[in-house]
């Protein structure tokens, strides 16, 4: 059983290979920004990867990025490197098993008590739901000249997170992702009133959320051209 485990494992790895190999080679670099909750400071808080191709890998290393933060938007370096990952995976072979196989030619860096390599007792709660997109936005960046021909244009660049909820007679919390558009491809549009990238949910049925809470909803629907133009559109938001 260990011996196909580990046959897995390789054919995975030598995919991902075989699709890195014609890739050009080189080290492009890219810079992206959060905004900040502190009124004392910058109020942007800058992402930068160096994405370097080379030999059979890549190697993403996060110098430069600023240091982690009093709010709730640091990374532990587990989500930097599932979205380093990510984009590997949409550039290269997608079909490829997913198992560690497939990720033995990606190499991630990123200094510890950065945004994106954050150290205890730093809040982590939005890492995972903001910065996570942002992460995959400044790969993709880095990675728009060399790769022209299939980096997508950046989507919302958010998990678009909302909470409603009420004290009183009758108690309640509502937790909701909504949809946005996908960046458009040099090849066809982004496609509208969808989660993209880092995010793994779909949204509440409004006939659900209305029979469980006292919620009512007057208009679901999508923001027409808010994708903006160009030869090939972005997906419109809702």
């Amino acid at each position: 059983l260990r011996a196909h485990g580990d046959a897995l494992l390789d054919y995975a790895e030598r995919r991902v290979r075989a699709a890195i190999q014609p890739l050009p080679r080189g080290t492009w670099t890219a810079d992206e920004f959060l905004e900040s909750a502190r009124s004392d400071r910058d109020s942007r808080i800058r992402i930068r990867a160096e994405v370097s191709i080379g030999g059979s890998g890549f190697t993403i290393d996060f110098g430069g990025t600023d240091r982690q933060v009093d709010g709730n938007v640091n990374a532990p370096l587990a989500v930097t490197v599932s979205a380093s990952y990510y984009v590997v995976r949409c550039l290269t072979d997608p079909d490829a098993p997913r198992n560690a196989g497939a990720y033995r030619p990606v190499r991630v860096l990123a200094e510890e008590g950065s945004l994106v390599r954050a150290r205890s007792p730093a809040a982590v709660a939005a890492g995972n739901v903001e910065t996570s997109q942002r992460i995959v936005d400044v790969i993709f960046r880095a990675l728009a000249e060399p790769l022209a021909d299939r980096v997508p244009a950046q989507s919302q660049g958010t998990m678009n997170n909302l909470t409603i909820g009420a004290a009183g007679r009758r108690p309640f919390s509502y937790y909701e992702t909504i949809a946005g558009g996908e960046g458009a491809l040099p090849f066809r549009d982004g496609m509208s009133g969808v989660h993209t990238h880092m995010t793994n949910t779909r949204n509440t049925p409004v006939e659900a959320l209305e029979l469980a809470y006292p919620l009512r909803i007057e208009e679901y629907r999508l923001i027409p051209a808010s994708g903006g133009g160009g030869l090939h559109a972005g997906g419109d938001g809702v």
